[in-house]
Formats: C-alpha cells, structure tokens, sequence
C-alpha cells in the first residue's frame, strides 16, 4: 500500500511539473527560418473581453471564479443609435420652391400668387360685394373701357373662374415662363415687362373680335400671357418635345404643334366656337 501511494504522488508531481512547463516555459521549436519563437502567453479574461468587443471592468477584491455569464454581465458593449431621418412636410417643400422661385422671377412669383388670392375672392359670396367688384376691376370688356377701366387689360390676366382654369394656366406659366425669362435675360429684357405685354396684347385680340362680332362679351385668365410664352419657347426650340395628356392619354408632341394647336383653341374660343369665350381667348 505504502508502493502504490508513492507511485501516485509521482504520477501528480509529474503532471503538475509539466503543466507548468506548458504555460510558463518557453516553446523551444525553431521556425523555419531558424529563429527560435517566442512563449505563448495564456489568455487571459482581458483578451477574452476585446475579441468579443466593449470594456471590461474587474473588482480587485472578488476571488470568485469567473465565468462567460459574469462576463457578458460586466462588459459594456457601445451602443449606436440609429438617426432616423425625417423628410420636409409638403408645406415646407411648397414654401421652400415659391423662395427659389422669388429668386429666380419676382414676375412669376407675384403673377402666382396673385392669381391664387383672386381666384380665392372669387370664390366668395355675391352677397359680399366682392364679385362686383372683381367683375368691374378683374375682367377685360368693352363695358369696362367705355368706364375708363383701362387696368382691366392686364388686371384681367390674373383672374380665373375655376380651379381646373387656374391649375392648367399656372403650370404652363411655370413651364414656358421659367425658359423665356433665360432667354430674354441675354437680351437685358426682364420677364415683367413681356407679360404685360402679352396680357395687353390678348386683351386687344379678344376685344377687336367681340366689337366685330357686335357682343358685348368678356374675357379673363392668363391664356393669352401662357400662350405668349409658349409661342415665344417654340419659334425658338421648335422641335422641344412636350409630354401632355390628353383625356389622361400621355402623348409628346413637339413644342411648335401644340402652339399652333393651343393657338386655333384661343381663336375659337374667342370666336364662341369653343364653349366659354371668357375662358379661352387669344
């Protein structure tokens, strides 16, 4: 008995004494290159912690053994909070485009927002007297001139009698007047001055007609002002294609057919051919 508790005393000294030349001695296997390689270092909880990634804090005093649940609990691991990026509200967009449009065109701004707040107070009750008053200072007519309401050939231009009237006549404003104001910017003629031009010129048309005809009608919006600059974008990019709908049918034709054609509309319009002469107008 006393031979087999010597013999195990040997065999736990022996495996204690090569443990410890495993962790603390150094590796004496040459490279091949012939340089000997340095010992290894065992791992401690520090290099456990930066592999899987945050800061590890140890209290000195805890002789308890760790293990990975004390160490998922103790490692603070940086979070990143992710910015969700909020988008411009359509009023912000809206007023952010009418800035930019100010810049660019003071005639175009000011002839947008006009015609907005007239067709607003049209849309009051006759009671109010305010349809009166637009009738007599908003509308081109020869009953107006013989009143000496000379303003009316311009003052007319900014004047719509429906939303679908408004909306269509903008948008082409926008389109052609944004093209005509750069190319009259070359020549030092300001936009302004070719509206006003434009809305005495229609004017005039549409009253030479209606003395000839022997009626005594009227006619507003800014048909004639937007044909005006549709006319003047395509004598000078005849074949710029245009995308339109028509009866929700999208088609492209180029800039000078649909002159001639919004053209022959004005005319007929003016001639009461074409449904509501107060509308459409050359």
């Amino acid at each position: 008995m006393l031979d087999v508790g010597r013999r195990r005393c040997a065999v736990a000294s022996m495996g204690l004494l090569l443990t410890l030349l495993y962790l603390h001695l150094p590796l004496l296997a040459a490279s091949p290159t012939g340089t000997v390689l340095r010992p290894l270092r065992p791992l401690s909880l520090g290099d456990i912690v930066s592999v899987r990634g945050g800061s590890y804090h140890h209290e000195p005093n805890s002789h308890a053994p760790m293990t990975l649940a004390d160490i998922d609990s103790r490692t603070t691991i940086p979070y990143q909070r992710v910015s969700h990026q909020k988008f411009p509200s359509i009023t912000k967009l809206f007023c952010a485009y009418l800035e930019e449009l100010k810049r660019f065109s003071p005639a175009i701004y000011w002839g947008t927002l006009s015609s907005a707040f007239i067709f607003v107070l049209w849309q009051l009750p006759p009671s109010t007297g305010v349809p009166t008053a637009l009738n007599n200072h908003f509308v081109c007519s020869s009953q107006n001139l013989r009143r000496r309401r000379f303003h009316t050939v311009i003052t007319s231009s900014v004047s719509h009698a429906s939303l679908q009237h408004l909306a269509l006549n903008l948008y082409a404003f926008h389109s052609f007047g944004r093209s005509v104001k750069t190319a009259l910017s070359v020549y030092g003629i300001s936009l302004g001055s070719f509206i006003c031009a434009a809305a005495v010129f229609s004017s005039g048309v549409f009253l030479l007609i209606d003395r000839v005809r022997g009626s005594r009608g009227s006619c507003f919006g800014l048909s004639g002002v937007t044909l005006a600059c549709l006319a003047f974008d395509s004598l000078r990019y005849p074949t710029k294609e245009l995308k339109l709908f028509v009866s929700f049918v999208p088609i492209v034709l180029q800039s000078y057919v649909v002159f001639v054609g919004l053209l022959a509309f004005s005319v007929a319009g003016a001639l009461g051919l074409a449904g509501r002469s107060n509308v459409a107008h050359a």
